[in-house]
């Protein structure tokens, strides 16, 4: 039986704090594959630079070892987080810890934290520096579409190997679904823990404008075996049938976009646009015109490309798969359909532009749900689960966010949903823990 994620409850504050209170600034290094600026970064790296950024704003010191490519620098300031590269994609796992003993040696970290992100690193202690780690999910069988067979095995046994290879660690996943799962493999309840990724509701919703006059379907995502976008065209196929001025725009580009312009030419010839990687603002505004996004994946740690569209007001309709479960209220802000089941997933997106006053209700009640998740949240909540794990360290939060977190966000109870494959979302005062 999978125990439940725990909710660690904070004490109210009787007085707002008049004054700064000491906490203690943390060196921190992250040790994770890619940086955000990396061609192919994702989620992971989205994630990662959201997080440390704010913790260099509210006073820490946070440097980050990844891989490098062609065109990157080997050292690079990004919001005040040190970025610093190594080798590449296929050669950071034998290169990163004779440069990540020279860090540890040169400067004294306070927190390592371990990003699991594509193989577990199973980054070793050195000195006193604590350790804690992020997993996004947990591969699994989706390794076998998008790898050779024995590098796929060699992975899957690497993650089987999580609750040996991080024995003393503590492991925040990023889901309820990534916690299931980690605790399926063996993890000990007491050493895991989960706060939710967010977004950037204000620089989001500042891209807000009208939705487009014809239905506008948006895929947005890396163009991977993975992705499944083989599904979204086939859907398309289906609902332009139904609806001919029905429009499909897919964001992204990857190994696979080639393939996938060949399979749109052969079933959809029409209707179908290939923008490749465009940036945040164009993103923004796209998401916003359209009336509904699609996302397929085989599984996902999280779905930030989903709560990004509620925050613009546009539902999204996904497989039922890890990831997409924790980011959507099913038949609330959007709806899950069996995976890889292309005529589901085309009645519920055509069944959805003919019902104008239940795309609305779905349009309200995504921004409603998208408020609800915020990077500044994620990043205080994984603080306190610092303070949690690691008690020796002392008071890391400024006390006037600690305060915030409590008064003005409390926790609030979710939508339920009508049917069982829904999951409810994670905490929102999740990680939240009283200082003594």
């Amino acid at each position: 039986m999978i125990a439940q994620p725990r909710i660690l409850h904070l004490r109210q504050p009787a007085t707002e704090p008049t004054c700064e209170e000491s906490y203690r600034s943390l060196r921190i290094l992250i040790v994770n594959w890619r940086c955000p600026r990396n061609p192919q970064a994702g989620g992971a790296e989205t994630h990662l630079h959201q997080i440390a950024r704010r913790l260099v704003a509210w006073g820490h010191r946070v440097t980050v070892l990844c891989s490098g490519w062609q065109s990157g620098n080997c050292t690079e300031a990004i919001d005040g987080v040190i970025y610093r590269r190594i080798g590449t994609d296929r050669s950071f796992l034998w290169r990163y810890r004779r440069v990540y003993r020279q860090l540890c040696n040169y400067v004294r970290f306070d927190l390592v934290i371990d990003d699991i992100s594509k193989i577990p690193l199973a980054v070793p202690a050195i000195h006193q520096a604590k350790r804690i780690a992020w997993c996004h999910h947990i591969h699994g069988p989706m390794l076998y579409r998008q790898l050779p067979a024995p590098l796929a095995w060699w992975i899957a046994r690497r993650e089987r190997q999580i609750p040996d290879l991080y024995r003393d660690v503590p492991i925040l996943a990023v889901s309820r679904s990534t916690h299931d799962e980690l605790a399926t493999l063996g993890v000990p309840a007491h050493h895991l823990g989960y706060v939710p990724n967010g977004v950037d509701i204000q620089t989001i919703q500042s891209h807000r404008t009208t939705k487009s006059r014809t239905p506008l379907l948006v895929y947005l995502g890396r163009l991977q075996r993975y992705k499944n976008v083989d599904c979204v065209i086939r859907a398309f196929a289906r609902i332009r049938a139904a609806t001919p001025s029905a429009q499909l725009v897919i964001l992204g580009r990857g190994e696979d976009e080639q393939r996938l312009r060949n399979l749109a030419r052969q079933i959809c010839p029409e209707g179908i646009d290939f923008c490749g990687y465009v940036d945040d603002a164009i993103k923004y505004r796209t998401l916003s015109r359209a009336w509904v996004v699609m996302a397929s994946s085989m599984k996902e740690g999280w779905g930030i490309c989903i709560l990004e569209a509620n925050a613009v007001g546009t539902p999204v309709v996904a497989s039922n798969v890890p990831g997409h479960r924790d980011a959507i209220a099913h038949d609330r802000t959007g709806l899950l359909y069996p995976f890889d089941d292309d005529a589901t997933m085309a009645r519920q997106i055509t069944d959805l532009l003919v019902d104008r006053e239940r795309l609305a209700a779905f349009r309200q009640q995504g921004r409603l749900w998208a408020e609800r998740f915020s990077w500044e949240r994620s990043a205080v909540e994984f603080l306190l689960w610092v303070e949690h794990f690691h008690p020796e360290l002392g008071s890391v939060i400024p006390q006037h966010l600690r305060y915030s977190l409590l008064r003005h966000h409390p926790r609030i109870p979710l939508p339920k949903p009508q049917c069982q494959i829904a999951v409810e979302s994670p905490l929102f005062a999740t990680a939240a823990l009283a200082r003594r």
